[in-house]
Order: structure tokens, then sequence, then C-alpha cells
């Protein structure tokens, strides 16, 4: 049997400082057959001379305008041709080994739609501070809030073709809204293997401060997918966006804590 093909997409905008560490955490991965595509949006701070360097290990790599990270990473996987298809950002990393564990699941287990396994939080300098590992129900996967980790979510190339892409709409949970669409038809799978290394810094989307414009987006876009996926929640979320969104986010946190007592990782609920 023939292995599968691992497609990668990295975004870049001004990065210089991480993404050599991202490029050579996909072109060092071993006994796999890596497909690498790098989507930069112009940057003018020497990232495209530390992409250059490495063009010869890439398949695909750009450096122009673009309509931000969505449209980057869209850009990028409409270029793909391989049977698993990830993005990694460029600031984060994958663990040694990491594509041949996906690639060896995804052969074993052709039931296998999208998977996701644990990730790695660092700090700047790319110190290890932590470990979280995925839980998964409808409940939480509606609600923008399952956790899911992006850099650590592998999809088989049919759910691409079949869901569509990231929301270019989108700028602070796109990825969570993408997982919510992928989920309502299909269960992922988890490996309980540490995939890739999560970087915390200031610049970072996920640092943001609670009284940032970035913040407020991003609870208008929780409202957003959440409304789409239950009448009540609409409603309520028309009625009093913050309050409701406060009490979801409660509520998913009990979920969670539960699961976790519970050591159940993936919680069927349909809607």
């Amino acid at each position: 049997m023939n292995n599968l093909i691992v497609s990668v997409v990295t975004p870049s905008y001004n990065q210089a400082a991480y993404i050599e560490e991202t490029i050579l955490s996909v072109i060092n991965q071993t006994n796999v057959h890596v497909e690498y595509i790098v989507i930069d949006g112009g940057s003018r701070d020497g990232s495209v001379d530390i992409i250059r360097k490495y063009a010869s290990r890439l398949s695909y790599w750009e450096s122009e305008p673009d309509r931000g990270q969505t449209h980057a990473i869209n850009k990028g996987l409409q270029r793909t041709t391989g049977d698993v298809v990830a993005y990694l950002n460029s600031d984060d990393r994958y663990c040694q080994n990491t594509l041949h564990l996906v690639e060896s699941y995804f052969s074993s287990n052709p039931d296998c739609m999208w998977l996701c396994g644990n990730v790695l939080f660092t700090n700047a300098e790319g110190n290890i501070m932590g470990r979280k590992k995925p839980l998964f129900s409808r409940f939480l996967a509606y609600h923008a809030d399952a956790s899911l980790y992006q850099p650590s979510v592998f999809l088989r190339r049919q759910v691409l073709d079949e869901i569509g892409y990231p929301r270019e709409d989108f700028h602070t949970i796109m990825d969570q809204e993408w997982f919510c669409r992928i989920a309502d038809r299909y269960t992922p799978h988890i490996l309980d293997e540490d995939l890739s290394l999560f970087r915390w810094h200031s610049e970072s989307k996920s640092s943001s401060s609670m009284h940032s414009e970035h913040y407020k987006q991003y609870l208008y876009e929780r409202g957003v997918v959440a409304s789409s996926y239950s009448p009540v929640t609409n409603s309520l979320v028309r009625i009093a966006p913050a309050a409701s969104l406060f009490i979801f986010s409660q509520v998913a946190r009990l979920v969670k804590v539960l699961m976790r007592l519970l050591g159940i990782r993936v919680l069927e609920m349909k809607r």
C-alpha cells in the first residue's frame, strides 16, 4: 500500500523571528511524504530571505500582499494535492515524527476523517510551559469552545472537498468556525501524542487583552458561530450577547471538567 501524502500550509507575515524554526520543523520530518507550501503576505522584515533559503525543500512558496491570514491559508490549501491536509502558523512548530504518526494513523484508520492530537504550549523563547489534550463534544464545537488545538489538527482531503475552507470574514476564530462545520458531519479521532508546539508571545492573537479590539472581535465571532447552530442560542445572543457568551463559557468549562474527571475525550452529542 502506498503511503499517504501529507500537505502542510504555512501562512506568514513579518514573522522573521520564528519562521525558520517553523520551516525546519516541517522539512526535517522523516519517514513521510510531505508537500509543504509557504504563503507569505509580502513581508518586509527578512522573512522572504529565510523562506528563499529553503526554497529547494518547498513544494511551492510565494510572497505577495493578501487579504489577511485566512486568505493566505486558503490560497495555500487550494494548491495542496495531498491525501491529508493541515496548516501550521509561522510561529508554531511540529514535534519530531509528527507527520509520520499522522500518516500512519490515517493509513491504519480509513474511517478517520480528521485527527486531533496534544499540543505543547511554549513561551516566546520556545521553552515548554505545559501540555493540553484535546476534548470534543458537539455542544463545545457549536459554541466555538471545543478543546481542539489547531496546529495539532489534520484533515483527510475528502473533508476539505466536502466542507470547504475557513471563512475569510472570520479573523480570530476561523479555525474553530471551520472545526464546527466539520464536526457537524464528522466526529474527530483523538491521538494521544504530542503533535505540535504552540508559541505564546505578545504578538500572537491568543494573547490579546480582554479589553482589546481583537477580543471584542473574538466575542462577536463566537456569537455568530453559536447563533448559527441553535435557535435558543441565537435568541439569547441577540438579547444579551456578552452575558449569554459568558454563560456558555461557564457551561462549556463545566462540561470540560466533567469530561476530564470521567476520562472522556470524545462525547457524542447530536443536535
